[in-house]
């Protein structure tokens, strides 16, 4: 069975609830702010997540290093496969890949972090 960093999966839903709450609300004059808060929230919640590893000191910064480089392929994969490959006009078929590469990106993203910090534990452990 996967195990999920629980703090981690709910950072990444409910920063793609924001997301995806601001981009209903976007329109061509806000365009540019919508995009900023966007950023800033994910800013945000890596930063949450750079602490929340940062106060467990049995997380080594090497195998931290690997679920960022790890994480960031998969994010690419999604941008690239889904959103630069296919042309999506339709709002809401847009709105639905958004939700479910979410939840995607969030699973994975808890999963890796989860997978990265037992690999730390049992190097540590191995001491």
């Amino acid at each position: 069975m996967i195990k999920l960093d629980r703090l981690v999966f709910f950072a990444g839903l409910i920063s793609n609830f924001i997301l995806i709450v601001l981009s209903l609300f976007t329109t061509q004059s806000n365009a540019n702010f919508i995009i900023k808060v966007g950023d800033t929230v994910l800013l945000l919640t890596g930063l949450a997540i750079f602490v929340y590893f940062l106060l467990d000191k049995n997380f080594k910064i090497l195998y931290y290093v690997g679920y960022i480089l790890s994480q960031r392929v998969i994010s690419f994969i999604f941008q690239v496969g889904i959103f630069k490959v296919f042309t999506i006009t339709n709002p809401t078929i847009l709105l639905m890949i958004s939700i479910v590469s979410g939840l995607i990106t969030s699973f994975t993203s808890g999963a890796l972090y989860q997978y990265f910090k037992e690999m730390s534990y049992k190097k540590v452990d191995n001491k």
